[in-house]
């Protein structure tokens, strides 16, 4: 398994982890910050949440202008995730065509 023990973040939880994580909700693929959440779906939907604000994640933000540059940062880091391993997405990601 690829990536660094977590052990010490457990003992301790005020060390900081990664700045990212990555999820797979259904027909979506997702990256997580401390701020928010990108998803972006097969069909090429996406949505971002930025749960500083909506926790409950009832306001998708991803079309709001003053959302478009973390939501292109994240979408940026999807795409890499994809491009570094494609054997993990078996369409190649989800919505795999970058915009």
């Amino acid at each position: 398994m690829e990536g660094a023990s977590f052990k010490a973040l457990l003992a301790d939880p005020g060390l900081r982890g990664k700045a990212v994580g990555f999820a797979r909700y259904g027909d979506g693929e997702a990256v997580i910050t401390a701020v928010g959440i990108y998803t972006r779906f097969e069909d090429g939907e996406a949505v971002y949440f930025d749960h500083s604000k909506d926790p409950d994640e009832n306001h998708n933000v991803v079309d709001d202008p003053a959302y478009a540059e973390v939501v292109q940062e994240l979408e940026a880091l999807l795409f890499a995730c994809w491009a570094k391993y494609p054997d993990a997405y078996t369409s190649g990601g989800a919505g795999s065509e970058a915009p």
